[in-house]
C-alpha cells in the first residue's frame, strides 16, 4: 500500500489539521453507512436520529431524507473535534438502540478505528 502523502514527503501534520481531518473522515464514514443502511435495509432515519438525539441530550426534529440527518450532524458538530467524538459515540449507540444488525455496528466501529489510524 502506498504511504500517506504527508509521510512520503516528510510533512508535519499539526494536531489541529489532524483533528479537522478526523472530523471530516468520521462524517464521511457515518454518511456513507447511514445512506447504505437506509437504501438497502430501509431503516427509519427518524428512529435513528431520535436515538442519537436522546444519547446527546439534543432536541429531536423529524427528517424526511437521510441528507437531512447529516444537516443535523453538521449543526451539532460543526468543526468541533470534541463534539465529533460525542456524535461518533451517539451514532454507535443509536445503531445499538435501534437494533441495527451487529454487522452494521461492527462495520461502523471498524470504520472509526480505521479513521483513527490515518
Amino acid at each position: 500500500m502506498a504511504e500517506q502523502f504527508h509521510k512520503r514527503f516528510n510533512i508535519e501534520v499539526g494536531v489541529d489539521e489532524a483533528r479537522r481531518r478526523f472530523v471530516e473522515r468520521i462524517r464521511t464514514l457515518s454518511w456513507s453507512l447511514i445512506r447504505q443502511l437506509y437504501t438497502t435495509d430501509r431503516h427509519d432515519m427518524n428512529d435513528l436520529l431520535y436515538a442519537i438525539n436522546l444519547h446527546l441530550g439534543e432536541r429531536h426534529h423529524t427528517v424526511t431524507h437521510p441528507s437531512e440527518l447529516m444537516e443535523h450532524w453538521d449543526a451539532f458538530v460543526g468543526d468541533s473535534f470534541q463534539k465529533c467524538l460525542y456524535m461518533t459515540e451517539a451514532v454507535r449507540a443509536g445503531f445499538v438502540i435501534q437494533r441495527y444488525s451487529p454487522e452494521a455496528v461492527a462495520q461502523f466501529i471498524r470504520g472509526v478505528t480505521t479513521v483513527q489510524t490515518k
